[in-house]
């Protein structure tokens, strides 16, 4: 019996000791190392592109926050009030909308009331040149073709020949409104003829534009119609003159019209 139980021990303790001598021995599993290497690997490689994306978005934030510092508002500034200095750069430019479009409105009507007062200077001095017309005092009228060199007002009306000869007769239509189709002279009659030289002169009409060309006189006389042939970019006409103690009569028939004429006085 004795022996038997020192042969049970001997067995017992030869086993608690295989036991663990195993598990001392027992060597990590090579395939759970790699995956794990692999893991960490990854994981690196993830955090290292979100690091350099990070760093793009922080070096733009940084550029547009320097610009905003520099350029708009002059100083150092907290990011959180970002709104703010947004909301007060809208007004700030919305105001200055505002202004130049009042400034637009104000020009466009400033050259409004400038084109009307031209327009009434215009009728007036018409209206006085017809009044003393009417009164019969004397206008200087051209007694030699040196004369015409200079600036002259030329005041017209439009006038139309009605019937037939003998039956015939002048009709004033400046207050009857021109035909969409109506050209150019038929709309805007000459105001100024401007004598530049012995050759060359310089139209003036009513809507403001001017045209330069050259003219002839032909067959003048203090006492008998002659004529003056004006060419030009703007116009190309033939204009009547009679030399009257009132100033010199003048007429030219509308290029492009049938019977339609400007009829007035021209005078320094």
């Amino acid at each position: 019996m004795k022996n038997f139980l020192i042969l049970l021990f001997l067995v017992l303790a030869i086993a608690s000791f295989g036991q663990k001598k195993g598990k001392e021995k027992a060597p990590a599993q090579p395939d759970t190392v790699a995956l794990a290497n692999q893991k960490l690997t990854a994981e690196n490689k993830t955090l290292t592109l979100k690091t350099d994306s990070l760093t793009k978005v922080v070096e733009k934030y940084f550029g547009l926050y320097t610009v905003i510092k520099d350029k708009v508002v002059k100083m150092d500034f907290d990011p959180a009030k970002m709104g703010a200095i947004i909301d007060s750069l809208r007004a700030g430019r919305d105001s200055l909308s505002l202004s130049a479009a009042s400034g637009v409105l104000l020009r466009d009507s400033i050259s409004k009331q400038n084109k009307l007062i031209d327009s009434l200077k215009k009728e007036t001095e018409g209206l006085m040149y017809t009044v003393k017309l009417l009164r019969g005092v004397q206008a200087l009228s051209p007694s030699d073709p040196k004369e015409f060199v200079g600036s002259w007002n030329v005041i017209l009306r439009k006038v139309k020949i009605e019937g037939q000869s003998p039956r015939a007769g002048m009709i004033d239509v400046s207050g009857q409104t021109p035909p969409k189709t109506a050209g150019f002279l038929e709309v805007n009659s000459v105001t100024n003829i401007n004598f530049i030289d012995k050759e060359f002169a310089e139209l003036t009409f009513s809507n403001g534009e001017k045209g330069k060309g050259y003219y002839i006189i032909e067959g003048f006389s203090t006492t008998k119609p002659y004529y003056i042939d004006f060419k030009g970019v703007k116009a190309d006409i033939r204009v009547y003159f009679m030399n009257t103690p009132l100033g010199a009569r003048i007429s030219y028939q509308i290029p492009g019209t049938e019977g339609l004429y400007y009829f007035g006085q021209m005078t320094k």
